[in-house]
């Protein structure tokens, strides 16, 4: 039988140790933007379609208003598979507690339940000089919009089409892309 060799401090490796941090990275995520959401849990979601079990966390430019768990979603409009009318619950808030005209629902994997804002529109970086912002959402409370939801011109067919633009850690990512005439 061998019995296994002790190294000592002299046959141990030299060198120094090197902590190596790498860059976070965070999941690819399409937002989903809810408007018009009401006390019972309904409202209208644009964006792909919602999942039952999924969480809308509505904000205003202030705070967290409200968590509504999605029940269901259906198309809100014939031929169209961006706009759907979604039905929930509130677990959490009171969604009349904000500016009506100020508050937002968000569905995203990435956005805090507690620190997320809306932030003013005056305030968000347009993603392309020829976008023109609509909303954007602040999803970890550092004051910069995370959820960027613009207008542009729709590649290749005219018209205006809506943007979801999401922050990456190089940048700006357009992570959606509709054009809502259809819808109509």
């Amino acid at each position: 039988m061998t019995l296994p060799t002790l190294m000592t401090s002299a046959d141990s490796p030299k060198g120094k140790v090197v902590r190596v941090e790498r860059e976070r990275t965070s999941p690819m995520v399409v937002p989903v933007l809810c408007v018009q959401m009401q006390p019972d849990g309904s409202g209208l979601c644009i964006g792909p379609q919602p999942k039952a079990g999924e969480s809308v966390i509505v904000v205003d430019e202030a705070q967290v208003l409200a968590e509504i768990k999605i029940d269901s979603a259906t198309q809100a409009m014939p031929n169209c598979d961006s706009v759907w009318q979604v039905t929930g619950s509130v677990v959490r808030g009171d969604v009349n507690a904000g500016k009506r005209n100020k508050s937002v629902g968000l569905i995203d994997a990435n956005v805090s339940r507690t620190t997320s804002r809306r932030v003013a529109e005056s305030k968000v970086t347009r993603p392309t000089p020829d976008s023109r912002v609509e909303i954007g959402i602040d999803r970890d409370g550092d004051g910069t919009a995370d959820v960027i939801a613009s207008e542009a011109t729709c590649p290749s067919v005219g018209g205006e089409c809506i943007e979801f633009w999401t922050r990456r850690p190089k940048g700006l990512e357009r992570v959606w892309s509709a054009n809502l005439r259809i819808c109509r």
